[in-house]
This record gives structure tokens, C-alpha cells and sequence, in this order.
């Protein structure tokens, strides 16, 4: 621990050796002795005591006052008077020097001692709050700001504390005088004026800080911004005595806020005009970075996507179309491409751009998409159309040459059977005949609803009946298999308007193709809904599905699976519901098999 060093000036050498030995056995170090004012200034500015006991009469010509002054002045060292007695003038002439204290003579070693130890402590604090003063004023100095200090009582004076006011305002100090309550009152532009006074006195009278902007003008007649942050000071009385803050001035940041406001605006303003571009674009944009995450897309794909364009953001494109993004890794941009935006199948076309950075080097995509689902089934059906036209001529040309032959071969089958007594085996042979003939008349019936428009015989019937019937016709066939129909069928009566014997002919063929996909003991689900103005049937079997391939062709004429199908149920199927206004669906289960859907609407039209 470092010792506290005393300078001892002292013209009584008995008194001198007291004081020496008493603060060495209170810890304190000698830094010097004399009994002369002159030799204590000298010792003084050589030793930088940490303090001195200073006797008021001593040797010489100078005074320990004259002596106390000089070291007080030069070395800002704290001194304690040691005297017995002393005139009027004398002590007076002692104040001006302030002293740490006084010892009295003959002294006391507790009075010596609280005497140092006081005058010590305030000694350090002095120092202390001389640092931080000066530490403030340097900073307050440096700041890009006025500093000020301004007393709301008496004659309202304004008081600076830096040297900023004349490199902000063009005038000096002095010549700035104080308004009521705002420190550059008289500078600031009548517009202004009364609102920021406002804004002050009730900051003022709420005793909490506030900061206003306001306008000045220059003295050499620009308009500068200021912004000024203060806040009052409470004085004796518990009331606000004075105001202290410090003004900016914020004319750089104005102008560049207004650059930056008119370069928002332009900003704002293109980003309108793309985005309305985007939006209203009648195909998909998807902008996306290198690794393909998405960064915009507009309302065309969120609507693929059954999404909003921002939840869509930050996604990967692998995640909403898992096909696309396969294709774009490997390079590659795509005329018609079959892919899934989260469930719903598609088929698209898709172009990529690069999308380049500041650099000039390529920082992510752009892709463009259309959606061709709707154009590829229109090209579908118009080829369809064409076929079925070309082959309706055909088919109605074979079906009317057909028809006579097979009329006269089965009106013939059936006079032979019943004027002929026939072995039991010709009656097989016979009856053969004749099944045969109403098989390639039916096969002719169908061939000719294929190449012919339909006419509908609409009447208000019970659906449910119509189901109970089609499984009916289907009730060997279930039986040989051992099927179990599970019915799902609600109280409908009377409440569909359609053509009866043509929805009979559809449910019954599309029992049977499940019944043919399904396993002996297998389970079929015959499900009816309603609501939202259709009627629903499905019809599911736990059978091996449809392969995916195999999809799309199963409504062609003449394409089958089985061995001995005519590939003409499902087209008929399809065409009679269509017909109706309704659609036939076919899909494969998530657990296994296929469903036929088949959605019909409450009212057909017109009967």
C-alpha cells in the first residue's frame, strides 16, 4: 500500500520533530520539512506531497498564507494551517487560499489525524470531480452539437458549454440571445416557433425530457434543420430551474432522407408497375436463388399451389413440384411435363432465365410456366373427336351391314329351335347360337353409342333403387368370387333427374369391372354422397390398381386389360355421364385397388 507523503513546513523545531514522529506512527510519509515559506514552494514543486501542514508565521520573509497561496496556485496541492494565534487579517488572507482545515496549537493526535484524514478524502474527490469536469468538457467539446445550459428562473440566462454555436448557427455566444424556454428561440422560423415552445412547456411542466426538430435560419440566410434533445432540471424549491440538452444539427441527414424518400417513391413505384405486370400475367413466375429457393412467385402459381404467394416464400422448389425441380437440376427447361404442384397433377411447360446479380454473374432464376392441362385435353378430345368421327362412319356402315345378318341368323336360330326336335346336344349347339348373336348385337348396340350422340329419357328417379339393381345383375358374378359389398347408401328418393336405364348401364359396368379386379374374398366400397348440388358414387376394390401408365388410355375406344373385354364400357361409361353434365374419374387408393368416381349434378337440365 502506498503511503500518503506530508510536507512538513514548521519554524518551531520542537513542534517540527512532534508532528514528524506522531505521522510516521500514523502511517504517513515525510516528503520534507523547513521552517521557510520559500523552501516549502521549492520542496513543494520537487516532492508533489500529497499534502501539506502549513504553519501561518514562519522564518523568512514570506508569510505560510503567501506560501500556501503559491503552492495552491502552481501544484493545486491541499494544505492544513497549523497556528496558535492569528490576527483578523490573517485569517481572512488564510480563507482566500483554501484551506483543507486548521490545526490548533498545542494540538491533539486525534485532531491531527481527523484533520489529514478529512482533508486527504476531500483532496481525492476534488480530484476526481476535477477529471470528470474536465473528461466532460472535452467530450462536450467534441460533439457534433450544441451543449448548453439554460435557467428557466431569474433573467432566463442561456449558457454554452462548447464552442459549436457559431459553426452552426453563423452567430456568436453572445450574440444568441435566449428565448422563453427554447435556447435558440429567436433563430428558428416562425412556422416553427410556436409549435416547438409548445411541445417544451408542456415537457417542462411534465418534467420529462423531449426532443423537437425545428427549422432555423443561418446567418447568412440558409435554413438549417436542428434536432434538439434536453430535458429540465429540478432546483431547490422541487421545481424545474433549468433546461440542458444538446442541439444537432440534422440538415445533411434531411437531405439525404429526402434523396432516399424521392428514391423510395421511384422504387415504389416500379416495384408497382412489375408487380402488376407479374400479377396479372397469364402464366407462372417463380424466382428462385441458385439452390432453388423460392423468393417470389405470383398469384397464377400460388393458385396451381392452392397457397398464397407468401407461403410459398422460403420454400424449395422440390417441395411444391418435386418433377420441376429434378428437370431444372439436370439442366434441362421442358415443352410439356407431367408433375404435381403439392397434390394436384399437372402438365406444364417451362422456360428458365438466368437471374443476374450486381456482378453480372447468374445469382438465381427466373422460371415461366403455363399450364397445359386444359390444352392437352382439349388436344385430347379433338383427337378423340376425330377418331370417333372417322370411326363412326366406319362403325355405322359395319353396325347397319351387321345388324341384317344378325337378325336373320338369330330369327333363324330361333324358328329351328322351336320347329325342329333337337338331341339335347343340338340344343346346346342352338342355344350357343343364339347367346352369340345377342353378344355381337350388343357389341353392335355399343359400337353405335360410340359413334352416335346420345339421347337421354331424364325422369326424377330413386337412385338408391337403381344401385340395388346393378348389384343385382351382379349377383353371380359376386357370388362365384365370394365379394363383399360394403353399402354407404342415404335416403334419396326421387331426388336425381336423370336418364335411369342409362346410369343402371354405367353402375353396372363399373361394378363389374371391380368385381373382375378383385381378389376372391375380396371387399368392394359403394359409396354415395351428397351435397353442394351433385351426387357422388364411388365404387373402390381392394384389386391391384391401375398401373399409372395405363391411366390415361383406359377411356380410349377400344383399349382393354381383359382378355375377352371389348374396350368399349368405360368410353360408353364416360361419354353417358358426360352427357349428364356429371364426369367419371378413375384413381388408384393410397392402401391399394382403384375407385371409380362418378359425380353427378342434383339437376341434369333440361328432360
Amino acid at each position: 500500500m502506498i503511503k500518503e507523503r506530508i510536507l512538513v513546513v514548521e519554524d518551531e523545531s520542537i513542534v517540527t520533530e512532534l508532528l514528524q514522529e506522531f505521522l510516521k506512527n500514523l502511517g504517513y510519509e515525510i516528503a520534507g520539512v523547513t521552517g521557510y515559506g520559500e523552501d516549502a514552494v521549492v520542496l513543494a514543486a520537487e516532492k508533489s506531497p500529497d499534502l501539506v501542514l502549513m504553519d501561518i508565521k514562519l522564518r523568512g520573509e514570506m508569510s505560510g498564507v503567501e506560501a500556501a497561496k503559491l503552492i495552491r496556485d502552481r501544484l493545486d496541492i491541499p494544505i492544513i494551517y497549523l497556528t496558535a494565534y492569528a490576527d483578523d487579517d490573517t485569517v481572512q488572507r488564510a480563507k482566500l487560499t483554501a484551506p483543507f482545515g486548521y490545526i490548533q496549537k498545542p494540538f491533539k493526535g486525534g485532531e491531527v489525524r481527523s484533520a489529514i484524514e478529512i482533508a486527504l478524502y476531500r483532496s481525492r474527490m476534488e480530484r476526481t470531480l476535477k477529471e470528470r469536469e474536465r473528461s466532460y468538457r472535452v467530450l462536450a467539446e467534441n460533439l457534433p452539437g450544441i451543449v448548453y445550459r439554460l435557467y428557466l428562473q431569474g433573467n432566463r440566462q442561456i449558457q454554452f458549454f462548447n464552442n459549436m454555436v457559431a459553426q452552426m448557427t453563423g452567430y456568436e455566444t453572445e450574440d444568441v440571445s435566449s428565448g422563453e424556454l427554447c435556447s435558440l428561440e429567436p433563430l428558428i422560423l416562425p412556422e416553427d416557433r410556436t409549435t416547438t415552445c409548445a411541445l417544451i412547456r408542456t415537457a417542462v411542466a411534465a418534467d420529462t425530457p423531449f426532443e423537437v426538430e425545428y427549422r432555423i435560419r443561418h446567418r447568412d440566410g440558409g435554413i438549417r434543420y436542428f434536432l434538439e434533445r434536453s430535458k429540465p432540471i429540478r432546483g431547490e424549491n422541487n421545481l424545474p430551474s433549468q433546461i440542458e440538452g444538446v442541439i444537432l444539427d440534422i440538415s445533411e441527414r434531411k437531405r439525404v432522407e429526402e434523396e432516399l424518400k424521392q428514391a423510395c417513391e421511384k422504387l415504389g413505384e416500379r416495384k408497382s408497375f412489375i408487380e402488376s405486370i407479374v400479377t396479372s400475367i397469364q402464366s407462372g413466375i417463380i424466382v428462385a436463388d441458385l439452390n432453388l429457393n423460392i423468393s417470389l412467385t405470383n398469384p397464377y402459381v400460388a393458385n396451381l399451389c392452392n397457397k398464397s404467394p407468401d407461403e410459398l416464400v422460403g420454400l424449395n422448389l422440390r417441395d411444391i413440384c418435386p418433377e420441376m425441380s429434378e428437370r431444372l437440376n439436370a439442366g434441362f427447361d421442358s415443352k410439356e411435363l407431367q408433375v404435381h404442384f403439392f397434390t394436384n397433377a399437372l402438365t406444364v411447360g417451362y422456360t428458365r432465365f438466368d437471374l443476374q446479380g450486381p456482378d453480372g454473374t447468374a445469382a438465381g432464376h427466373i422460371i415461366a410456366l403455363k399450364d397445359l392441362t386444359e390444352i392437352v385435353e382439349i388436344r385430347r378430345e379433338m383427337r378423340t373427336k376425330e377418331r370417333l368421327a372417322t370411326m363412326g362412319e366406319v362403325v355405322a356402315r359395319v353396325a347397319h351391314e351387321m345388324r341384317n345378318p344378325l337378325f336373320a341368323i338369330t330369327a333363324v336360330a330361333q324358328i329351328l329351335g322351336m320347329e325342329l326336335e333337337l338331341t339335347p346336344q343340338q340344343k346346346e349347339l342352338m342355344n350357343s347360337l343364339l347367346a352369340e348373336g345377342r353378344r355381337l348385337n350388343h357389341l353392335v348396340e355399343e359400337l353405335l353409342d360410340c359413334s352416335k350422340e346420345l339421347r337421354l329419357k331424364k325422369k326424377a328417379f330413386d337412385l338408391v333403387k337403381i344401385i340395388s339393381e346393378s348389384i343385382r345383375v351382379n349377383d353371380s358374378h359376386i357370388a362365384s368370387k365370394e365379394i363383399l359389398i360394403n353399402k354407404t347408401l342415404p335416403d334419396m328418393e326421387n331426388l336425381i333427374e336423370a336418364d335411369p336405364e342409362r346410369i343402371e348401364q354405367v353402375l353396372i359396368n363399373l361394378l363389374q369391372n371391380a368385381i373382375d379386379a378383385s381378389p376372391s374374398g375380396g371387399i368392394i366400397d359403394l359409396i354415395v354422397k351428397e351435397g353442394n348440388g351433385e351426387i357422388t358414387i364411388e365404387i373402390a376394390d381392394n384389386g391391384p390398381g391401375i398401373p399409372e401408365e395405363l391411366l390415361e388410355k383406359i377411356f380410349e375406344v377400344f383399349y382393354t386389360t381383359k382378355k375377352r373385354g371389348t374396350g368399349l364400357g368405360l368410353p360408353i361409361s364416360k361419354k353417358i355421364i358426360e352427357a349428364h353434365g356429371g364426369s367419371l374419374i378413375m384413381k388408384n387408393n393410397q392402401a391399394g385397388g382403384a375407385t371409380s368416381l362418378v359425380v353427378l349434378p342434383v339437376n341434369t337440365g333440361d328432360k
